[in-house]
């Protein structure tokens, strides 16, 4: 299973509220919308309180219906409100986060004016990649446009059209499931010039925190060290690059380990 979780404060900045929508690779099949009191200058609170929310949430939904999430789409919006919720998904329930930028509005609104569309005019035949034959529309159909065309007493024309908060949420939940494979395990991404990119480059967000990386370590004098490391690499301006004879050979994931916490250090890693 897979969910999407996106969140916005509602009510002039007095509640916020948060949606979950679960997808089974093929259907939306719940939703579940929670609200929850906001207090603004408040960030430690609202955020430790939507991280609670979510789990719990996620943990009952896991137990009542005997299902695995493995992956969930996180709204860019909501992990500025909660910076902590994917290192939380990851620990705590063994869910694969991934960060999408999904507008609060459609980017295509319905009130503008679309005269061209690149609409399929032949068959399945067409080879892959090939470009998709352009078609316009009929002329009645460009002057009913026209009358779109904002005007005194036609300003709503030029609003956009508002996505709420569940077809965020669904929308992150749909995007996620792209990024695994027919395994249930994430997709290979692989970037230009044949570079493996790092957690389908950027997207996929396993620990945003720092101080999560220090547990993992047994003497703080080894995280000194690299801190130091880290620090006089980046005053030097020197870039640390590593190859592999293939993409998925067992030092590429070695790689990624070594690059995760430079990253995280503001150090130029690839």
């Amino acid at each position: 299973m897979w969910v999407g979780i996106a969140g916005s404060t509602i009510n002039d900045s007095t509640e916020f509220m948060v949606a979950l929508s679960v997808h089974d690779g093929v259907y939306t099949t719940d939703y579940s919308a929670v609200t929850i009191p906001y207090v603004v200058g408040e960030i430690d609170t609202t955020s430790k309180d939507i991280e609670k929310l979510v789990l719990k949430t996620l943990r009952e939904f896991s137990d009542e219906h005997l299902c695995k999430f493995l992956g969930a789409g996180v709204t860019l919006s909501l992990l500025r409100e909660c910076p902590n919720l994917c290192t939380r998904l990851w620990l705590d329930l063994d869910i694969v986060p991934i960060v999408f930028n999904i507008k609060p509005y459609h980017s295509d609104s319905a009130t503008r004016p679309n005269i061209k569309h690149r609409i399929s005019t032949t068959g399945s035949y067409v080879p892959s990649g090939a470009d998709t034959p352009t078609a316009y529309i009929e002329s009645a159909h460009k002057s009913a446009a026209s009358l779109l065309v904002p005007t005194p007493n036609n300003v709503a024309g030029r609003l956009p059209i508002l996505r709420t908060l569940d077809e965020q949420a669904d929308s992150a939940a749909r995007k996620s499931i792209l990024y695994f494979g027919p395994n249930n395990n994430p997709r290979l991404s692989i970037g230009p010039r044949n570079q493996v990119t790092v957690d389908a480059a950027g997207k996929i967000h396993l620990l945003d925190d720092l101080d999560e990386y220090k547990k993992t370590l047994l003497f703080y004098r080894t995280w000194n060290a690299v801190v130091k490391l880290a620090d006089e690499l980046r005053e030097k301006q020197i870039k640390i690059g590593f190859f592999s004879s293939t993409p998925q050979g067992d030092a590429t994931c070695t790689h990624q380990i070594f690059v995760r916490p430079g990253r995280r250090r503001r150090m130029v890693c690839s």
